[in-house]
């Protein structure tokens, strides 16, 4: 089954009948609002948004489109002669075979220049440098080799600090990855009540249409959704 089968859409429909038909199928076999079995509800969920995570981006629906139906490879069928004269009279291998001659020819004449132009360029360059520093007093060469000498070592130094940063910054990471850099919250449990942030609809209403339900008691419900908004929002 296609992509476009599991979101009951054609090949060339738009991206707009896409996203539409994504929506009805969502609020169809959402887990949370299908009916029936919770488990094809979330197989039908993955294979719905599987689906339209392909084909809602262009590119990705282009390389599918090309996966599903992919353009036949073309199959060269000799033509038929009489005799191996006639073939190498009428065959077009021949004019093929002379065409590239001549353009390999041409390409070929045409890099070279290139590159010969390029070559002499560069002999120039390197001729006027040799010059020049021959022309050099024995000072000037030394001063010379000291400004090379210090522009490598300010690169390394640059280089170094870089990689001081980088490891300060790791070491950092490291640091507030560690559980124990959260144990202090900076709100008191005591202090904290749901009630502050969702009213009694509100959390009925979640209750519902979650899953908890099946496992515990609206209690325990509310126990454990203000231990998740209390570590979400207030242990730093």
């Amino acid at each position: 089954m296609t992509y476009y089968q599991i979101l009951g859409v054609k090949k060339s429909a738009s991206q707009a009948e896409i996203k539409d038909a994504y929506k009805k199928l969502m609020k169809k076999y959402h887990p949370d609002i299908y009916k029936g079995d919770k488990e094809f509800a979330e197989q039908k969920a993955k294979e719905i948004n599987l689906a339209y995570d392909v084909l809602s981006d262009p590119s990705s629906r282009i390389a599918y489109d090309e996966e599903i139906n992919p353009e036949p490879k073309y199959q060269y069928t000799p033509p038929k002669y009489n005799s191996a004269e006639d073939y190498y009279q009428k065959s077009s291998y021949t004019n093929y075979y002379n065409n590239y001659k001549n353009t390999y020819r041409n390409t070929s004449n045409t890099s070279n220049n290139v590159y010969n132009g390029f070559s002499e360029a560069h002999n120039n360059f390197s001729n006027s440098i040799i010059k020049n520093l021959s022309k050099m007093k024995t000072i000037q060469k030394i001063i010379l080799f000291l400004l090379v000498l210090l522009i490598y070592v300010v690169f390394i130094l640059l280089s170094l600090s870089n990689l001081g940063k980088i490891t300060s910054s790791n070491s950092t990471e490291n640091t507030t990855s560690d559980p124990s850099y959260y144990e202090s919250p900076s709100f008191p449990r005591d202090e904290f009540d749901i009630y502050d942030y969702l009213s009694e609809e509100e959390l009925q209403d979640l209750y519902t249409r979650s899953r908890y339900r099946d496992y515990y008691t609206y209690d325990e419900f509310i126990e454990i959704i203000e231990e998740f908004y209390y570590r979400s929002y207030f242990r730093y």
